[in-house]
């Protein structure tokens, strides 16, 4: 088939980009927190690849893979003045950890279970997480939702009075999960498009 410009440039998206603000992570488990997201890496995702070896095949052909592996979801975002945010985070991380007593986890689970899905085993110390991105108006534009998600880190406030502007306290968290979906919206209405 041969390249043809006129179609190409028919099939263009629309010039218009998503905003860097208006981000938002919520919590299942959490869901009495909204945390405003300064900064996010949506993880990559690998697919498997086999290489397809054989006498005849000395250029190592590979061949798709039979499974994805998902990066790290890492998001900062705002601590407000009561540090909810921030303690909510290290406060699961603690309690999935356990490092005082064994019965920071079981305290944990009792009380953020009634928020979300009756779950057992290792998915009581589990969330769904959702990412949303919104226009300039607020309307939603996309959201990623990453199943079964827990935290494995979380930096602490850094203070600095010796900066001229001021610059609010933020918080980095580091998620590991089992996958994630993508959706978008048109108009702030979602898409059935669920990848």
């Amino acid at each position: 088939m041969a390249l043809n410009y006129t179609d190409i440039l028919s099939r263009q998206p629309e010039l218009s980009y998503v905003p860097p603000q208006n981000f938002y992570m919520i919590m299942e488990k959490l869901p009495q927190v909204v945390f405003n997201v300064q900064q996010v890496v949506i993880p990559p995702v690998n697919g498997g690849e086999a290489s397809l070896d054989n006498r005849y095949n000395s250029t190592r052909t590979y061949i798709p893979g039979d499974g994805l592996d998902y990066g790290t979801l890492s998001c900062t975002f705002l601590i407000d003045k009561e540090f909810r945010t921030y303690r909510t985070i290290l406060e699961w991380i603690k309690a999935i950890n356990a490092p005082e007593t064994s019965q920071q986890y079981a305290d944990w689970v009792d009380s953020h279970t009634q928020f979300a899905e009756q779950t057992e085993g290792f998915a009581t110390s589990m969330s769904t997480v959702t990412i949303i991105g919104s226009d300039s108006a607020n309307r939603p534009l996309v959201h990623w939702t990453f199943k079964n998600a827990f935290p494995i880190s979380v930096d602490g406030p850094s203070y600095d009075a010796t900066q001229q502007d001021i610059e609010y306290l933020t918080s980095t968290v580091d998620f590991r999960f089992h996958y994630f979906e993508h959706q978008t919206y048109d108009n702030g209405v979602l898409q059935n498009d669920k990848l």
